[in-house]
């Protein structure tokens, strides 16, 4: 089983600048990224992760919508993705920003294991 390193949350929405604003708002800070459709915050030591449809879609498949949209999920960085995960492996990706990521169904929800290359 991955080596959990720490955790964020992902929320896919379908008006990223709407959500952008709330967490501006809120006092987080924006971290940036090389990609206007994935925005990420931090307060202390919690972060957040948006995205929009169309970003969550090139990184896990259109399958993916269906399980992140209009929900939080963990986002866990984790030290090694070996072969044993927690669920059912809906998306296997190599992002063009350094991960390799695993898109699990686990029978709490989705969520979503990284680790950087």
């Amino acid at each position: 089983m991955p080596i959990p390193k720490r955790v964020s949350s992902l929320m896919v929405v379908e008006d990223l600048p709407r959500a952008a604003a709330l967490y501006e708002g809120l006092g987080f800070t924006k971290v940036p990224t090389d990609d206007d459709r994935c925005i990420g915050y931090v307060a202390g030591e919690t972060g957040i992760i948006l995205s929009d449809h169309e970003f969550a879609t090139d990184c896990w498949g259109s399958g993916a919508l269906a399980e992140l949209a209009g929900r939080f999920v963990p986002y866990v960085f984790v030290e090694r993705i070996d072969g044993e995960t927690p669920g059912v492996v809906l998306a296997d990706s190599r992002t063009w920003f350094g991960t390799h990521e695993l898109l699990v169904r686990t029978d709490s929800g989705p969520l979503i294991l990284a680790e950087l290359a």
